[in-house]
């Protein structure tokens, strides 16, 4: 997946398990750049392009977090993204869930008896 802003002849590629480092000298580059994918991140139009084969609309894929100190948790986004992380891990422990299901429902038969 790839960043792209032909304004400042930037691309950033996201690779898996590798975090990109950008450094900004400039201080009114730096704010146009934040304000840029801010408006972006909120469903405004700006001046990046995010893409994987195809261009992606940035408010679907990205959050931009200005202060990780007022991350808000309840976000709907953050607990939606969490679910579908933690849905595709389960999805992959079919044998160990069935184990869970068959044991409640006996459980559940020896409290009724």
């Amino acid at each position: 997946m790839k960043l792209v802003n032909a304004k400042y002849n930037l691309i950033i590629e996201f690779k898996e398990n590798m975090t990109p480092v950008l450094i900004i000298e400039n201080p009114k580059a730096m704010e146009d750049i934040i304000s840029n994918i801010w408006a972006q991140v909120n469903g405004q139009d700006g001046d990046f392009i995010l893409s994987s084969e195809k261009e992606i609309r940035i408010e679907k894929q990205m959050d931009c977090i200005i202060n990780p100190f007022a991350i808000d948790f309840n976000s709907k986004k953050i607990i939606n993204s969490l679910y579908s992380r933690l849905s595709k891990i389960a999805n992959t422990y079919v044998v160990e869930k069935n184990d869970i299901n068959v044991r409640s429902v006996e459980l559940i038969d020896k409290i009724l008896l």
